[in-house]
């Protein structure tokens, strides 16, 4: 009898997931393409130029990329257009403003993943 009392836990488990992860994938969806953004609001401005979307695909290539030494990755970032010297401002400043505001870091890691 308890194998399927785990096996009815397990699943109850499953639905309350299932039902969790399309509560937080409406609420993604609005964060990104349903409700309005102000991007007068300070936490959207870019640093150094680079948008929180353009953050998010870059240190996804990032993370895929095999780059050995800093060298390397300011080479990277340059060609993607990243101005020389400022990688270290923009991952601080956007790593800071994810940590202070929630739709901030909900964008960030929705076009991560997408990324």
């Amino acid at each position: 009898m308890g194998f399927f009392k785990d096996i009815k836990s397990t699943v109850q488990s499953a639905n309350e997931m299932a039902g969790h992860a399309a509560g937080m994938q409406a609420s993604v969806a609005a964060a990104t393409t349903g409700a309005p953004v102000d991007l007068t609001d300070a936490m959207w401005v870019p640093i150094h130029g680079v948008t929180v979307d353009r953050y998010a695909q870059l240190t996804a290539q990032m993370a895929r990329q095999n780059l050995s030494g800093i060298e390397a990755v300011s080479a990277w970032l340059e060609s993607q257009g990243v101005v020389r010297g400022t990688w270290a401002d923009i991952n601080t400043g956007w790593a800071n403003r994810m940590a202070a505001y929630e739709p901030v870091r909900t964008r960030y890691g929705i076009l991560y993943a997408q990324a």
